[in-house]
């Protein structure tokens, strides 16, 4: 029983299904490396800046090497989001400890 494209998967845990659209990179019968990724929820006030809220959660997410996640763009990891291109996209397999994670 393989996935296929159109079929419907669980993408969270609050019962929330997507469609498959595409393969990235489809090999049936190469073994892969998964990275789980855990993180702190934050929340994006009006001020731009990020902050831990009463409703924070820990999430954690399993990707393939060369899947692209958002990190910010800023060397020093500030909380604030000026603008879309303060993020820039790595694979997860690139992702170091201290990164902010735009989800």
């Amino acid at each position: 029983n393989e996935v296929q494209i159109g079929d419907r998967v669980e993408v969270d845990t609050k019962g929330t299904y997507q469609s498959i659209y595409s393969w990235a990179h489809y090999s049936p019968h190469k073994k892969s490396h998964y990275w789980q990724l855990t993180a702190q929820t934050l929340v994006l006030s009006s001020e731009n800046n990020y902050r831990r809220s009463k409703n924070s959660e820990i999430v954690t997410l399993e990707l393939s090497d060369d899947h692209m996640v958002f990190v910010m763009n800023n060397g020093n990891n500030s909380y604030t989001l000026h603008h879309n291109r303060d993020l820039r996209a790595i694979p997860a397999s690139k992702v170091q400890l201290g990164n902010i994670l735009h989800l």
